[in-house]
């Protein structure tokens, strides 16, 4: 089957043009209102050609070529924008209203290009070439946030367009978690377990090196998800689960269908599926895109409180995720590089203060008894030897706790911590991180509307966590440096939020 042309664009008037003039022209296309749909059908279809609206879904087109820009099949997909050009992107652009000589002339000529991989002026060598139409311009960064004396790291596309308010558990006064930014596993998991025990509704996109993936979370429970790869879309996954032979695939992709509430009723109607089947198909597809990305080591994420809008089919999966979650940590390291990561078996695990419930987690009887035995004198060996457990089981079940920060690992040369419970130095480096993407209202914890006062007291309760002084003298003399940065980039954020002249200039720049 000839690759199609993907059409990213809301508008109902020019979807029907220019699918007019496809269909006048034997071009079969793949039709998408989103940026999530984008990115899937993009992964899912490899189209031959984008033609992109910069205005879709709210004038979101540039997060559109940024995402797809990651993928692997990029360089071999030319685009063609609709309306205008996207500031710092060299893909060709035709003036509305549309003539449709001048689009089928110039849609001849990019997919006559496809394949070429070339490389725009400027773009640096890599394994995978860059599309031609990939050239981002730097632009100088004015207002308040030119004059931070520390150093930053660009905020990302995400981070810019993603408003800093976020999701705090009813029954807790915990900080609000970034609406985006990047996470390592381990961060992943906290995140994931923080929004399972807030009840959050919440629709959680992650961004790795290979995927996109959109998880809907609701009440501790998956409620539906989608990824960029067909292998784990709903089709890729009844095809593995011999649902579906391979000549009723091939028909079903040759559809040209991107929902999966389509593509669901297609197999009903065809007589490939049974009614009785089609509610645990999705659950265990759910399932398996939640496994994979709580399996990546790291990957960049945007929080928000998008609904489904018909983009997946709601199916809460049979497990919660805070019993998939140890499923999907447990197979993301080998046992050699766990062992490694400990320090060797003389390692000595100690439990945390302040450590969550395991047993909420759906482990089992002789997981909860190993790390019950933790007790801070027990070496990683002795614990193996005592557990009556496989060792890979074993040491899976000691990197679990040590990731959702039940037990500390530390060498067994290693001295006890010089400072007490008081001083956490991974909320530290947490927030550290946190700081490199945020903007000043993000860099608080508190959202746009906020007033002085909750302004002032947000920066007195993080200025007294992050003192520096607390960190003096500690064995790693980063964390006291890393702390002076935070307390610095606090009282410039409240300074700036608290002058309404200020707040006012600043928060004009910031791209909502």
């Amino acid at each position: 089957m000839a690759h199609p042309i993907l059409l990213v664009c809301d508008d109902v008037s020019l979807v029907a043009t220019v699918r007019r003039l496809l269909e006048r022209n034997g071009r079969e296309s793949i039709l998408a209102t989103s940026v999530a749909d984008a990115v899937i059908a993009f992964g899912h279809y490899a189209p031959e050609v984008v033609v992109l609206d910069p205005s879709v879904e709210g004038r979101r087109g540039r997060l559109i070529l940024e995402e797809i820009a990651k993928h692997p099949r990029s360089e071999r997909a030319p685009v063609i924008l609709l309306g205008e050009e996207v500031d710092g992107y060299q893909a060709r652009a035709l003036p509305l209203p549309l003539d449709g000589d001048a689009f089928l002339q110039l849609l001849a000529e990019e997919a006559g290009d496809r394949g070429s991989g070339a490389v725009a002026p400027g773009s640096s060598e890599s394994p995978r070439s860059a599309p031609s139409w990939w050239h981002p311009v730097p632009r100088p960064v004015e207002g308040p946030q030119a004059a931070t004396p520390i150093q930053r790291a660009p905020l990302n596309a995400r981070a810019r367009r993603s408003k800093p308010t976020a999701l705090v558990s009813p029954e807790t006064s915990t900080p609000p978690t970034p609406a985006s930014g990047h996470l390592t596993l381990e961060q992943l998991a906290e995140l994931v377990l923080r929004l399972c025990n807030s009840k959050a509704c919440a629709c959680l996109e992650l961004q790795s090196s290979d995927a996109t993936r959109i998880l809907w979370l609701k009440d501790g429970h998956l409620v539906a998800a989608v990824s960029s790869l067909y292998e784990e879309s709903l089709l890729g996954r009844a095809r593995a689960d011999g649902l579906l032979d391979r000549d009723q695939e091939k028909e079903l992709r040759g559809l040209g269908m991107v929902s999966p509430s389509e593509l669901a009723r297609a197999m009903r109607t065809r007589g490939y599926l049974r009614e009785i089947e089609l509610v645990p198909l999705i659950q265990r597809n759910a399932e398996q895109i939640a496994l994979e990305a709580f399996s990546d080591e790291e990957c960049d994420y945007r929080l928000s409180g998008d609904d489904l809008n018909g983009r997946a089919i709601a199916a809460p999966a049979a497990t919660p995720v805070a019993q998939l979650l140890p499923r999907a940590l447990a197979r993301a390291a080998s046992e050699e590089s766990i062992l490694a990561s400990f320090g060797g078996l003389d390692a000595v695990p100690t439990p945390r203060p302040q450590a969550l419930a395991l047993g909420d987690l759906g482990l089992a009887e002789p997981e909860l008894n190993l790390l019950g035995a933790v007790d801070g004198m027990l070496t990683v060996g002795e614990l193996l030897l005592s557990s009556a457990m496989p060792q890979e089981q074993a040491l899976k079940t000691l990197r679990l706790a040590s990731i959702l920060d039940a037990i500390e690992i530390r060498s067994g040369t290693q001295p006890l911590a010089a400072h007490g419970p008081d001083v956490d130095i991974r909320r530290l480096k947490s927030k550290f991180e946190e700081i490199q993407e945020a903007d000043y209202f993000a860099v608080l914890g508190v959202s746009r509307s906020a007033g002085s006062e909750e302004v002032r007291q947000a920066f007195e309760v993080l200025s007294a966590e992050f003192n520096p002084l607390k960190f003096a003298g500690h064995r790693d003399p980063s964390l006291q440096s890393q702390a002076e940065q935070i307390q610095c980039l606090l009282a410039e954020a409240a300074q700036t939020l608290q002058d309404d002249r200020m707040r006012a200039a600043y928060a004009g720049n910031l791209i909502d």
